[in-house]
């Protein structure tokens, strides 16, 4: 895996977690050592206060049209108490109480800087109409501010909470950065989020966990359900570890670089992409089209590393498109089933590659359509009808083993392929061996 260095020193420091659940199996409890997120800020603040949301009285109101707060919520009480910014404030959440709709969204974000937000993580309800139990967030939360850390946190705007509030369909449920009205000039940074669970409505156009024009960030164990994007990173110098997705309309993880935030040098460690969480049987069955997309859009991308990733049932496993170029773009054991594409790589960039590659049962292994280098170390299929699809670019392919297929190979236009070890089982006979009027070049 490649390493990210990130200069400087810490802006909010690691602390108790409160309210967690000794021994359960969805939470995590970092070490001091990895949730210091280093960075060119030396101004951390020293003095800590403590807020307790249970000293404020919380109820519904109306968006307030100029803040855009509800006036009468807990949260907007405690972010109206914070006069000096420069002080650290932890905010306890109950741990056991769902918070109404706070108007910290669409226009309304948080903006005061050096906040830590502490809860009790809740869980899916069987119906995913719902979070149950812990500590939940009705209506979600945008930020845009340095030093920000959130844990053990729900955010809800599914089903059941855009009914009681009508809601509309289409709002970004936790906004951990955010560039508002994506003008702004001068990244945040320092944002930490850990033991997180969102929902959203199916197909709903939103994010899920929505990372975007920081620089500098770490977050681990999350969870996201419905909505359109899933976990989303649009930002630099990120660390993103065990990152679960269910059900999405679009993609999974999406790793997008925009004309307004730039997205380079980013880790992520152990995706999954599946259509529901275990125990749960969500009201709603979704077709998730991409597991994980890369996707510079707006601005070139530089040096991407993700490992350990499963994709379940999605259109694609991997995509990769944009009007501009990738680069250093590094994927280690991807594991794709039931996808109908396991990879699809339509960008145009320099040094792609991918370790240790599964895919099962679906119609393709591999396409390749742009002028690009790719190094594959190893691709192992399994009823997948066609493996290695390449009409352009160059594909080096150490180690090739095709189970069950109709064809193997399917190379094109200005497509060439370099194999290493092949061992083909049960190929189309045609496609069994390797021939000479294939532009297939040994690679030994």
């Amino acid at each position: 895996m490649k390493t990210v260095f990130l200069i400087g020193f810490i802006g909010l420091a690691a602390t108790a977690i409160v309210g967690c659940k000794k021994n359960s199996p969805d939470l995590i409890t970092p070490s001091a050592t990895n949730l210091v997120v280093r960075f060119a800020d030396t101004s951390a603040p020293n003095p800590l206060v403590d807020i307790f949301l249970d000293q404020y009285t919380d109820a519904d109101g109306p968006i307030d049209p100029t803040t855009h707060h509800n006036e009468n919520s807990a949260i907007v009480k405690a972010y109206n108490s914070i006069i000096d910014t420069t002080i650290k404030r932890r905010i306890y959440f109950n741990l056991n109480k769902t918070y109404v709709n706070t108007g910290f969204y669409n226009d309304g974000y948080w903006d005061k800087p050096n906040c830590e937000f502490v809860g009790s993580m809740p869980s899916y309800a069987a119906d995913a109409k719902s979070l149950v139990g812990g500590t939940v967030v009705k209506g979600g939360m945008l930020f845009f501010a340095n030093n920000i850390n959130v844990h053990n946190i729900g955010f809800d705007v599914g089903k059941n909470v855009c009914d009681e509030y009508g809601l509309p369909n289409g709002r970004d449920v936790l906004g951990l950065c955010i560039n508002p009205g994506q003008i702004k000039t001068t990244q945040r940074h320092n944002i930490i989020g850990y033991n997180i669970r969102t929902l959203a409505l199916p197909n709903s156009f939103s994010h899920a966990i929505l990372l975007e024009f920081c620089n500098g960030a770490y977050l681990n164990n999350t969870y996201t359900m419905y909505g359109y994007h899933g976990s989303v990173i649009k930002s630099e110098n990120v660390t993103w570890e065990n990152l679960y997705n269910y059900g999405q309309g679009a993609d999974g993880l999406v790793i997008k670089s925009d004309s307004y935030a730039h997205c380079n040098n980013v880790i992520v460690n152990n995706v999954s992409n599946d259509k529901a969480p275990q125990g749960v049987i969500g009201y709603a069955v979704v077709n998730t089209v991409y597991g994980v997309i890369i996707n510079p859009y707006g601005a070139p991308m530089d040096n991407v590393d993700i490992s350990n990733i499963t994709t379940n049932a999605n259109n694609i496993g991997i995509e990769a498109l944009g009007a501009y170029q990738a680069t250093n773009i590094h994927f280690e054991n991807f594991s794709s089933t039931y996808c109908l594409t396991a990879i699809s790589l339509d960008v145009t960039g320099n040094n792609w590659i991918f370790d240790n590659v599964t895919a099962n049962n679906g119609n393709y292994g591999l396409i390749l359509t742009q002028a690009m280098d790719v190094h594959m170390n190893s691709l192992v299929t399994e009823n997948v009808s066609s493996g290695v699809n390449v009409s352009n670019g160059n594909l080096i392919l150490k180690y090739y083993a095709p189970h069950n297929a109709y064809r193997a190979f399917n190379i094109s236009g200005a497509g060439n392929v370099y194999i290493g070890d092949y061992f083909p089982k049960n190929v189309a006979a045609r496609n069994n061996t390797l021939k000479v009027d294939l532009p297939i070049k040994l690679w030994h």
